[in-house]
């Protein structure tokens, strides 16, 4: 019996798709267990699976937030640029930005 019940749980296993890179061992906070599980269940797909998944959404996001702090220190400097000042001068305020943005409009 137990034997016929371990067979239908191997048969039954979900597995996620075989993947290239580095292998590695981690432990995981209830909560990101939580969410695999949740995920991988919606997806019918493993519990490693849908971490992978998880971390690469992840991944994307503080991709996106490293790009985006990027474009504002290159504005900020066009700004700075624009008004003549120097890295360690004081950013414009509120109006003087505002300004600023509408000539670069007007020039372009």
């Amino acid at each position: 019996m137990a034997a016929q019940d371990t067979e239908e749980r191997v048969r039954r296993a979900r597995r996620g798709p075989t993947r290239s890179g580095r292998r590695t061992t981690l432990t995981l906070p209830a909560d990101v267990v939580e969410a695999a599980e949740r995920l991988a269940d919606e997806l019918d797909t493993s519990t490693n699976d849908a971490v992978v998944r998880l971390a690469r959404l992840g991944a994307q996001r503080q991709e996106a937030i490293y790009e985006l702090e990027h474009r504002v220190n290159r504005r900020r400097a066009a700004l700075r640029a624009l008004s003549g000042e120097t890295e360690g001068s004081q950013l414009p305020d509120a109006d003087e930005a505002r300004s600023a943005m509408l000539a670069l409009r007007r020039e372009q």
